[in-house]
């Protein structure tokens, strides 16, 4: 596959995805993944990559892999990654999750996260304009994922029921989670890299 001719990739843009990938092809962190989306014609979409996270080992998230999608906007990579778009469609998988707005990841279902509002949008500080630097790369955002997976920022809760549970029964909050990394571990056994 070839990189699309996208005329909204600005050369700034355009230069730093194409080194992300040949970055990340060269090394990544085990278990990850990510790629550009290919287009319908077989062109790669560079904006767009198709990312997985996998669950924290020695955690209640351990053995799932969580699907993303991350959109770079065009001031990438002066500024974190944004929804560009003004509708997106919440793919009917189980395991999606998106990163929405500039500041925004969305879970599709949404998950039982303290930090992961009922909608499935969660705030990450590392991709807020005053957290960001234009050196930070992909696998600097994915890792930030898994990291907060299993360091929820009580601080910050998102949702009251998962926050509750959280810090008043940490066991059956802990019991839900592995339930859901089950879930993910099953619905992700084919991804390809």
């Amino acid at each position: 596959m070839t990189e699309g001719g996208n005329l909204s990739l600005t050369n700034s843009r355009r230069n730093r995805l194409l080194e992300e990938r040949r970055n990340w092809r060269k090394n990544h962190p085990p278990g990850f993944i990510a790629k550009p989306v290919a287009a319908p014609d077989g062109t790669l979409e560079l904006g767009k990559w198709e990312c997985c996270v996998p669950g924290p080992p020695n955690t209640p998230w351990e053995g799932g892999l969580y699907k993303l999608y991350i959109l770079f906007g065009d001031s990438y990579p002066y500024t974190p990654p944004s929804k560009i778009w003004s509708v997106v469609v919440c793919y009917a998988e189980m395991n999606t999750l998106f990163v929405m707005l500039r500041f925004f990841y969305r879970f599709c279902p949404p998950i039982l996260h303290p930090n992961v509002y009922t909608s499935g949008s969660v705030c990450i500080s590392l991709l807020q304009e005053n957290g960001w630097r234009s050196s930070m790369q992909l696998k600097d955002i994915l890792v930030s994922i898994q990291t907060l997976l299993a360091e929820p920022n009580i601080n910050s809760p998102a949702n009251a029921e998962a926050y509750k549970l959280y810090n008043e029964n940490r066991a059956a909050y802990d019991e839900r989670i592995r339930a859901l990394a089950k879930t993910y571990a099953a619905a992700n056994n084919t991804i390809n890299e």
